[in-house]
């Protein structure tokens, strides 16, 4: 499956914010959230910052099992 988004595909906060939630309660997560001008995701074992298109690629993939 690819994963990307479009240059021409508008970013939607809010739809960053909810895939973390979801992630969250999922337990594939511990935390998220802004970060300066970056978005933070917290595993038990690590914490990735992220400008925010790649962390939503991230929490997508890793929603649909691919990380």
């Amino acid at each position: 499956m690819t994963y990307y988004l479009d240059k021409s595909e508008p970013f939607n906060h809010n739809e960053l914010l909810e895939l973390g939630n979801l992630a969250v309660k999922r337990n594939l997560i511990i935390g998220h959230g802004f970060h300066q001008d970056k978005y933070e995701i917290l595993t038990k074992s690590e914490a990735l910052l992220l400008a925010p298109k790649e962390a939503m690629l991230h929490l997508r993939k890793l929603l649909e099992g691919d990380c």
